[in-house]
């Protein structure tokens, strides 16, 4: 997987004033996936399939979790930080997100490419009673 900032953090004005009004309402979803696939006390596997110029909606990140891609493509994410990023997807690319590195985000994800994306999302649960 490689990222590439498109836009600085900071700066909005790169933004469509659609996106923006999104992000500014602060409705966001809670759900890493599309599909819920399984979740136990530990663990919610969720699936993610994107058409080309579908888009998954803002998403608040609140645990940490695993992506593995099993497509190759592009796609473009805007953060609430303001940073925009064109990410390239290569088949089983795998991505950790650690909130305690990385803070709370909200993100949204668009795929860009003429193939389909398709994720799965390992969502770990109670991380403080796990340890």
């Amino acid at each position: 997987m490689k990222c590439i900032e498109l836009c600085p953090k900071g700066n909005y004005e790169a933004w469509e004033p659609l996106r923006r009004k999104a992000l500014d309402i602060g409705v966001f979803r809670d759900e890493l996936g599309q599909k819920l696939l399984f979740v136990d006390g530990k663990i919610r596997l969720w699936l993610i399939q994107l058409a080309p110029k579908e888009r998954l909606a803002f998403t608040n990140l609140i645990n940490d979790f695993q992506v593995m891609s099993y497509m190759q493509g592009f796609a473009v994410s805007h953060r609430d930080s303001g940073e925009i990023v064109l990410i390239q997807y290569k088949k089983g690319d795998i991505f950790r997100y650690k909130l305690e590195e990385q803070g709370g985000q909200v993100w949204d994800l668009e795929n860009i490419g003429a193939d389909h994306l398709e994720f799965v999302v390992i969502e770990e649960l109670y991380l403080e009673e796990q340890e």
